[in-house]
């Protein structure tokens, strides 16, 4: 939401300059509930809801990335990188409730590399931000990796090996009447990414 919805509000109040916005920001499963009471005409994520009620508008598949401090000076191979260099370093984690948290889980059991998590966060921002005073390494989603203002100090590389792919939709109830200013943002985030 941070880096690329206040791009697509942008360009959507050009041509809804009187339209009003609610940025709802919670778990997917808060978002779920909210979705399904009407409190919300869709919301953005990763997780696919009961197709039965909802329905999704795929706007992108994404990788995963690992970020790490550029100073660590890891081996990789182009735009790849091993997780076994990273083996003897801090990792800072994402609750298992976020898919990404569960993910990451599944990455280093399937590797049987055991990298002690010194930390956990509920989001990617303060993920980055330790990573960026160099207290551990952890993964990014690409998307998020993509609108990130670029620094230095932090390295982003694709997991090697690693074939996991996720969705990023936009969910809203079947047969839900979207307004024009609805339909535009979608059109809107889907020219962006």
């Amino acid at each position: 939401c941070h880096y690329f919805v206040p791009k697509i509000l942008k360009e959507l109040y050009k041509e809804y300059p009187n339209c009003f916005i609610k940025l709802e920001e919670h778990s997917s499963d808060i978002l779920k509930k909210m979705l399904k009471k009407y409190k919300m005409d869709f919301f953005i994520g990763t997780e696919n809801p009961d197709t039965n009620i909802y329905t999704s508008e795929l706007i992108c598949k994404e990788k995963i990335f690992v970020v790490y401090p550029t100073s660590w000076n890891i081996k990789t191979e182009g735009d790849l990188v091993n997780l076994r260099e990273f083996k003897g370093k801090n990792f800072i984690s994402l609750p298992n409730q976020l898919p990404l948290g569960h993910y990451e889980k599944k990455v280093f059991d399937k590797l049987s590399i055991d990298i002690p998590s010194i930390m956990e966060c509920h989001n990617a921002e303060t993920a980055r931000a330790m990573v960026k005073e160099e207290l551990g390494f952890s993964f990014l989603p690409e998307l998020y990796v993509k609108f990130l203002p670029k620094d230095d100090v932090i390295s982003y590389k694709k997991i090697m090996n690693s074939n996991y792919v996720r969705e990023f939709s936009i969910y809203y109830k079947k047969g839900k009447y979207l307004t024009k200013p609805a339909k535009r943002f979608i059109e809107l985030f889907k020219s962006i990414v």
